[in-house]
């Protein structure tokens, strides 16, 4: 890397921005495992009684609005970055689910 005097701080350094690059690249689908793993529990939750699903949607929604997060990511920033799904594709997986598995009471 062109360094006159090798030595353990730039090493560190440079090693560091290898490593971002390196963590960025491998948190991608990891995260997107992630997403998965929500939307399961999502199902699983609306599997278990009807009235979950309609409970768990206001839950998201009060959450979100307590936390204040951005409720319309850029889908290409949320599908890089977020762990968790966003609020609207969230609310519209529960409801397709709840819709498919409970028709007797829809949402």
């Amino acid at each position: 890397f062109f360094v006159a005097h090798p030595s353990t701080y730039v090493g560190i350094v440079l090693f560091s921005c290898v490593w971002s690059i390196v963590d960025f690249v491998v948190n991608i689908p990891l995260t997107v495992q992630t997403r998965s793993n929500e939307f399961a529990a999502d199902r699983y939750s609306v599997n278990a009684d009807p009235s979950y699903g309609p409970l768990l949607s206001s839950a998201l929604k009060k959450l979100m609005k307590k936390s204040k997060s951005n409720l319309t990511p850029h889908p290409f920033h949320a599908f890089l970055t977020y762990s968790h799904p966003p609020l609207d594709g969230r609310l519209q997986a529960i409801r397709a689910h709840h819709n498919k598995t409970h028709p007797q009471s829809p949402m």
